[in-house]
């Protein structure tokens, strides 16, 4: 039936090849239309995403525990300083790997954009719906800044793609080749 493509597929193959057929970005002889192989890259790259994230999430998860139990600081700035480490973690994988195939513009100019942005999202949506979660539904803080986490991480995946990692003051996003 999708002639030219391998016949051994992952389950996450098998989904994406249904989701693409049924949106039409199948051309007539199996393979992925011309102009949507990049959301090949795109699903891969959420992947990725996810996988440093899943580490972020460790490194958040510990670092509020240990605050929580060795310092005794409140749990609304241990929130806070969990979620930075999480961010810096994030920013150096993500740029090692997850947009790796993007040309590099200065990692500290990255490094802020990525600061200001998810680093933003995650601080502020952490604080204020953790807060919510504990204080409202007495959720446990741990288990409250899991389901944040999972909320979160939508909205950074968006920003990281469209605004961190692109080609300098260009606004071309990374990964497209150049005309020279």
């Amino acid at each position: 039936m999708y002639a030219g493509l391998p016949c051994v597929f992952t389950l996450a193959d098998k989904i994406e090849l249904i989701i693409m057929k049924h949106r039409s970005y199948i051309a007539d002889d199996g393979a992925p239309a011309q102009s949507q192989r990049g959301s090949r890259l795109g699903f891969n790259r959420f992947v990725m995403f996810c996988v440093v994230g899943f580490g972020g999430v460790l490194v958040q998860t510990v670092t509020l525990s240990v605050l929580l139990r060795v310092s005794g600081i409140h749990y609304v700035a241990a929130t806070a300083l969990a979620v930075e480490a999480s961010v810096l973690n994030n920013f150096v994988w993500h740029r090692r790997w997850t947009w790796s195939d993007r040309p590099r513009s200065s990692a500290i100019v990255q490094l802020l954009r990525f600061n200001a942005t998810n680093g933003a999202i995650s601080l502020m949506g952490n604080i204020v719906i953790t807060f919510m979660l504990v204080s409202v539904r007495k959720l446990n803080p741990l288990e409250a800044n899991l389901i944040t986490i999972g909320i979160c991480s939508l909205v950074n995946f968006a920003v990281a793609d469209k605004f961190v990692f692109i080609v300098n003051g260009e606004g071309r996003r990374l990964g497209c080749k150049s005309s020279r």
